[in-house]
């Protein structure tokens, strides 16, 4: 059993608030989320629910299934996406220490929560990393070499912040002192709806918390769902990620100006965004823009792009333009073969 912390006026006080988004989530998947909280053995921690502006099935499943565990709290909001919801989750949250939980994932066995947060105390920390129960094909986290700040932050600029089942990047398999995010102004940037985790995840490492990266299994992560935002299409997807890519230019002149390991790392990234604008936008299965409108779309975007100072620097505006008006629209894939490939060379030598 986990012994409850008890205030002056005998009332329980909340050691852990867990902050779960909702927007749409299938009710399989839902209450799987949700069973895996009530599961837990951490009788002081708090559930908050923020329905996100779902349709009414999801909302009244929201409902239904945090009535049966007191420490569930729904709210329900106009939606606002994923950074507005944990937004809000954050300002409503009452507890000592902070985590995130998607709602079409689950928190592992059912002492997670109690033994991360004996962790948390016993070694006096701002953050704790732990580890989830799916693993990428990357090499582990080498905890032993004592990366600092820096490397982590290079990290994940870079998106290689995946090292077997250890996530860098996300805000999920996390515990964070809720006083450490409040007293340096830290929450999600509500005009991303995408890559909002690793833009939060970099000013949090840039305020310089004490962490840990602990050995514990105690998060699944639903690689699967192909109804998630991670695979969803959007129409808006090019600005969300060019915002973002803006973002950490600005993060990176605020905290490492001059800092060649970051100049290389801003390219990497333009790299790296390039191939996802094309795969999440021009090229996504349920975009359904004519061939011709796409290709019109894509030539524009690339035009803008490739003048980008540095990123494809042997591939001057006239050769792409020659490029481009070489290839007739039902050879668009091909084209974009041959961006990418472009890309993928600065993307490589970049991290040379």
């Amino acid at each position: 059993g986990y012994t409850l912390t008890i205030d002056m006026n005998g009332m329980c006080m909340t050691s852990v608030s867990v902050i779960v988004p909702v927007y749409n989530t299938e009710v399989g998947l839902l209450q799987k989320c949700f069973d895996s909280l009530s599961a837990q053995s951490l009788d002081s921690a708090e559930f908050v629910v923020v329905d996100d502006g779902s349709n009414q099935g999801t909302a009244d499943d929201c409902d239904r299934l945090a009535a049966c565990d007191s420490r569930f709290k729904v709210i329900h909001q106009q939606n606002q996406g994923l950074a507005g919801a944990r937004n809000t989750g954050l300002a409503a949250a009452t507890g000592d220490y902070i985590v995130f939980v998607d709602s079409d994932d689950y928190i592992v066995g059912d002492s997670c929560l109690a033994d991360v947060l004996d962790h948390m105390r016993s070694h006096d920390l701002d953050l704790v990393l732990h580890k989830i129960d799916a693993r990428s094909n990357k090499n582990e986290f080498d905890i032993s070499k004592g990366q600092g700040n820096d490397d982590v932050c290079l990290s994940i600029i870079t998106q290689n912040d995946c090292y077997g089942n250890l996530y860098l990047g996300s805000a999920w398999s996390k515990m964070f002192r809720r006083s450490f995010l409040r007293d340096h102004g830290i929450e999600f940037d509500p005009r991303l709806r995408r890559t909002q985790d690793r833009l939060f995840m970099l000013v949090v490492f840039s305020n310089d918390p004490a962490y840990e990266i602990i050995d514990y299994v105690g998060y699944h992560y639903n690689v699967d769902n192909m109804d998630s935002l991670t695979h969803k299409y959007n129409p808006k997807n090019t600005d969300y990620l060019s915002l973002y890519m803006s973002e950490v230019q600005r993060f990176t002149d605020s905290f490492y100006a001059g800092d060649e390991r970051f100049v290389k790392a801003s390219k990497v990234l333009k790299a790296s965004i390039f191939y996802q604008i094309c795969s999440l936008d021009f090229f996504h299965p349920l975009n359904a823009n004519s061939e011709g409108s796409k290709f019109r779309s894509y030539k524009s975007f690339v035009r803008g792009y490739v003048t980008t100072p540095g990123l494809l620097g042997t591939y001057s505006p006239t050769r792409i333009k020659r490029m481009l008006g070489f290839f007739p629209d039902h050879h668009l894939h091909l084209l974009s073969y041959v961006l990418l490939k472009a890309a993928f060379h600065v993307f490589y030598r970049g991290r040379q």
